[in-house]
C-alpha cells in the first residue's frame, strides 16, 4: 500500500506520515526542504520515498502530477497550505497569491492527475473547520478552504457516475499545535492539542469511509453550532476568536 502525502516535512503532514508507516505503507513524503524529509524518512519504521517539491512551482508540481500518473497510489493526502493572519486589504498581495496556489490551484492538480490515471484508492483532502463559517481575519484562508471543501464534495457526485472506485474525503480540523500559526502571523495560538492526536482522530475515520470528517470533541460541537446559532451572532464570536490571537 502507498501514500503520497503532500506538506509531509512537519505538522500533520508528518503526523499522517508516522501513523500510515506504522501500519505498514509505503509513504512518499513531498514538501520542499529536503533536509526535513530526510529527517522524517530517518525515524519512520516503513519504507518511504521523498520528493522534494515547492507545489506553487509550475515545474515542480508537474513532477508530482507525473507521480500521480504513473506509480499505483492508494491514499493521496493533500495537507499541503498556509494561512495568511489580518486584515485582507493589509495582507500583501504577493502573500495572498502564494496561499490561493498552494491551497486551492495544488490540490486540485493533483486531485485531476490522480482521478485521471487511477482506477481505485482515495483522496483526504485537509480543509479546515473555517470552511463552514465566516473567517474574519483570514478571510482568504477561510475562503480557500471552502473551495477545496465544496471541489470535494462536487467530485464525488461526478465519481458516483462514472466507472471508477475513489472516494474524496475532506477533513475539517481546528486550531493544533504546529508551526501553522507562526508561519501565519498569529501572536497568541488557540492551539491546545498535538498533530499526532488530531492525525490519529482523522486516520480512524478516514478507514471508516467517511465523507467529512471532524476530528475531535470541541471541533464537532463549533461544527454543529455553526448549524444552529444565528450567522450575525457566530460572525461576532468568530471575529473576537481571531482577533484574541493577535
Amino acid at each position: 500500500m502507498k501514500a503520497v502525502i503532500t506538506g509531509a516535512s512537519s505538522g500533520l503532514g508528518a503526523a499522517f506520515a508516522r501513523w500510515l508507516s506504522l501500519r505498514q505503507y509505503t509513504v512518499v513524503l513531498i514538501a520542499r526542504h529536503e533536509e526535513d524529509l530526510l529527517r522524517l524518512q530517518a525515524k519512520l519504521p516503513n519504507k518511504s520515498e521523498i520528493i522534494v517539491a515547492d507545489l506553487t512551482d509550475k515545474t515542480d508540481i508537474s513532477k508530482v502530477c507525473a507521480y500521480l500518473q504513473v506509480e499505483k497510489v492508494d491514499l493521496l493526502i493533500n495537507n499541503a497550505g498556509i494561512g495568511c493572519y489580518g486584515e485582507f486589504w493589509k495582507i500583501p498581495v504577493d502573500q495572498e497569491k502564494t496561499m490561493m496556489e498552494l491551497n486551492m490551484l495544488a490540490p486540485a492538480l493533483l486531485m485531476k492527475s490522480y482521478i485521471a490515471y487511477q482506477k481505485t484508492g482515495r483522496i483526504l483532502n485537509v480543509a479546515s473547520i473555517a470552511a463552514k463559517q465566516t473567517d474574519p481575519l483570514m478571510a482568504g484562508y477561510g475562503a480557500s478552504k471552502a473551495f477545496l471543501l465544496m471541489l470535494s464534495k462536487s467530485i464525488n457526485v461526478e465519481l458516483a457516475y462514472s466507472s471508477k472506485d475513489i472516494l474524496i474525503q475532506t477533513c475539517l480540523p481546528g486550531s493544533f499545535i504546529s508551526d501553522f500559526d507562526k508561519r501565519a502571523n498569529i501572536m497568541h495560538s488557540l492551539a491546545k492539542e498535538g498533530s499526532d492526536d488530531i492525525a490519529g482522530k482523522i486516520m480512524r475515520d478516514v478507514f471508516k469511509n467517511k465523507k467529512i470528517i471532524v476530528p475531535g470533541t470541541k471541533n464537532k460541537g463549533a461544527y454543529y453550532l455553526g448549524r444552529i446559532i444565528p450567522e450575525r451572532i457566530m460572525n461576532k464570536i468568530e471575529y473576537k476568536l481571531q482577533k484574541s490571537k493577535e
